[in-house]
């Protein structure tokens, strides 16, 4: 096998690590490139033994267990404030993921190390160990030994719920068999930048070499849910924050995603893959102020997929209120959802002009400033559009 037969362009590689952790020689191993994204390499093939597990493992090469339909979706908000400030948006996770555990589970999620300066899947049994979970982190996660830490736990006897991005889960339902005690929560995803990105924004915003993060939110509540802003705080009690849009961090998360996500299979309606875990989750963009469904500090919108999200969903209907959403809505404010993200500006330039500098001067490029203005100016014309129809509701308030 050479690396060429894993993937010839990079976007037909999603960066689940699952070719490297399933080759019974070891001879796949997962490097970055410019951009910081890891990519399976084989650079000596002599021991090869041409099993090519690699391949049928590969949900990039088929879809495996294929996407399930929307039955129904529903709106959620923590009960507790001074809990939900802490969840990216309306805590819909965290709660099933408390309530599993409690029924004696074992959760799957991502975490910061304990640096903060990566992001990494891990394991958690115990309540204190969710809280780790909990929070947007914007970068692919780094999956470790997760595809046989499930298997083992499944083995075991263990339930097991995993949340993470389409395509990891995609990928975890290609390496275990049994799949009967297996539970998922995908999170609607609008392509990840990489861990690279993350370290040197974090580097960025240092005051003095060595100074140590002890808390890090890129999703943090100051007034409410939006605008949200990345918190750190450190060691030495210097606390940084800055509005999430306004930072390089937000340029660099529009500009530099990984190229699998700007062709993802890993969507609600693409009919050959889709998305196969049993519920959907994220932010309820098309939330009215004057709604039911609206709470200042956040709102979940999540989507049930198959007979396990429904019993995920009921773990929460004792002592929530779950308002429905029609679909329609949710295709019109969340399209992540449903499809990829469209490259914007030269992806190329943008790595170039990383690499060869830096974040800030690839975030304050011309082609970025001038992306920018178009973005904006589109942003504009859509809400002085939309004008006489803000009166007319006002006038029938």
């Amino acid at each position: 096998m050479k690396t060429e037969d894993l993937y010839k362009q990079k976007n037909e590689c999603c960066g689940c690590e699952l070719c490297s952790q399933s080759c019974p020689k070891n001879i796949i191993t997962m490097k970055p490139d410019d951009a910081g994204f890891m990519y399976p390499i084989i650079e000596d093939d002599s021991t090869c033994i041409s099993c090519k597990k690699c391949l049928s493992v590969c949900p990039m090469k088929s879809p495996g267990k294929t996407g399930n339909e929307v039955i129904r979706s529903f709106s959620f908000s923590m009960n507790d404030s001074n809990d939900l400030k802490k969840s990216a948006s309306g805590g819909l996770i965290t709660e099933i993921c408390r309530r599993f555990i409690l029924l004696g589970g074992v959760v799957y999620g991502t975490e910061y190390t304990d640096n903060y300066m990566s992001v990494s899947y891990s394991r958690a049994t115990t309540l204190q160990a969710l809280e780790k979970f909990r929070g947007s982190k914007y970068v692919q996660a780094g999956k470790k030994d997760i595809y046989k830490s499930v298997t083992k736990d499944i083995n075991n006897g263990l339930l097991v719920l995993f949340v993470g991005l389409p395509c990891d889960i995609s990928a975890l339902y290609h390496a275990v068999r049994d799949i009967s005690k297996l539970y998922t929560i995908a999170l609607i995803c609008h392509g990840p930048t990489s861990q690279k990105v993350h370290r040197d924004y974090c580097k960025s915003i240092q005051k003095e070499d060595g100074e140590i993060i002890k808390f890090m939110s890129v999703r943090y509540k100051v007034n409410g849910w939006r605008p949200y802003y990345i918190h750190t705080e450190y060691e030495n009690g210097r606390i940084f924050e800055e509005q999430f849009n306004k930072t390089d961090y937000n340029t660099a998360f529009l500009y530099m995603k990984r190229p699998s996500c700007r062709v993802c299979h890993y969507k609600a309606e693409n009919e050959k893959f889709g998305i196969s875990a049993d519920l959907i989750a994220g932010d309820f963009h098309g939330v009215k102020y004057d709604s039911l469904h609206y709470n200042k500090w956040g709102v979940s919108q999540c989507s049930i997929m198959s007979e396990k999200g429904e019993y995920l969903a009921s773990l929460l209907k004792s002592d929530y209120k779950l308002l429905e959403i029609p679909y329609s809505i949710i295709r019109s404010s969340n399209r992540g959802m449903y499809m990829s993200i469209p490259q914007r500006g030269s992806y190329e330039k943008f790595v170039t002009d990383y690499s060869k500098h830096s974040l800030n001067y690839a975030c304050h490029s011309l082609m970025v400033v001038f992306f920018n203005f178009i973005v904006n100016m589109s942003f504009l014309f859509v809400r002085v559009m939309n004008i006489p129809q803000k009166i007319k509701r006002f006038f029938h308030r």
